[in-house]
């Protein structure tokens, strides 16, 4: 199954001074809220175990689903074409974490505190607004499914040429590319940094179906077709070597006491200068 995600852009509020309308919820205690919320659209199955989806503030525990993409896609729909709609209160702020939950973790997380809205325990299906309103957002809406993969290498493989589209959002690059289903993931990477001059200054991560693809996997192994999308994260890479840290380390405390030896000099050459003036004046005092 393809990553099911639309990349269409959401009309998001541009002035960003509103308040949003409290729902009539009477004076329901916030779990209270929020079970309606759940109830009215429920989260799908979670796997038990160590088994999750999405990175940074959209990771969350995969879920279960069974149905086909186009179906899912339309359960995702009906959720947010009701929440989007004028007839809602809130259908600002829902545009909003609508938009949040299309973007990378990276851009939803900049879009979210643009408009104040925070999130309850570091995840975004769970969203707090600056009037203390909560807003639950069904599991499915944010993550493609968990599927259970087992990444066997195949022996008698058969060579397939597969069109893919490639889409990194915080770049706006989304093309199609031609490449066998034997390569590995690796060397898709490098086939991307190469044709967009892509340095070694930064790290690439791939994701399908919301499993990454490793450098050791090959396209194969995760059942890629023709016409599936690859998310490509791109990332500044960060040197964190035990030695490197030890240099910068000691650079920077070199650098803070010779700042302070500075100082004091100063400090001691403007105490000479302030006594010296009193010694010329009371010198000139005594003459006179």
């Amino acid at each position: 199954m393809g990553s099911c995600q639309t990349s269409e852009v959401i009309e998001v509020p541009q002035n960003k001074s509103y308040k949003s309308k409290k729902k009539n919820y009477s004076e329901d205690p916030i779990d209270s809220i929020i079970d309606q919320q759940k109830n009215e659209f429920p989260d799908m199955p979670e796997w038990d175990g160590d088994r999750y989806t999405g990175i940074g503030i959209k990771k969350m525990k995969g879920y279960k689903c069974d149905l086909p993409i186009d179906k899912l896609n339309k359960k995702r729909d009906e959720f947010w074409d009701l929440k989007n709609s004028r007839d809602n209160d809130n259908y600002k702020i829902w545009r909003v974490i609508n938009q949040a939950c299309v973007y990378d973790e990276l851009r939803a997380n900049m879009l979210l505190e643009e408009y104040g809205l925070t999130t309850e325990s570091g995840c975004i299906n769970h969203i707090i607004d600056q009037e203390g309103n909560h807003y639950h957002i069904p599991n499915y809406c944010i993550n493609d499914p968990f599927f259970e993969r087992q990444y066997k290498v195949k022996k008698n493989i058969e060579e397939k040429k597969v069109k893919i589209k490639l889409f990194e959002p915080t770049g706006n690059i989304n093309e199609e590319q031609t490449v066998n289903n034997t390569i590995t993931g690796k060397e898709l990477k490098e086939l991307f940094k190469k044709e967009h001059n892509i340095g070694d200054n930064f790290n690439l991560r791939l994701f399908f179906g919301g499993m990454e693809i490793k450098d050791d996997h090959f396209l194969y192994q995760h059942h890629l077709k023709s016409g599936y999308k690859i998310q490509v994260m791109k990332l500044p890479k960060i040197d964190s070597t035990p030695s490197q840290n030890a240099n910068s380390e000691k650079k920077a405390k070199k650098k803070v006491k010779k700042k302070k030896k500075k100082s004091k000099k100063n400090k001691e050459e403007e105490k000479e200068e302030v006594k010296n003036s009193d010694n010329n004046s009371e010198n000139e005092d005594e003459d006179d």
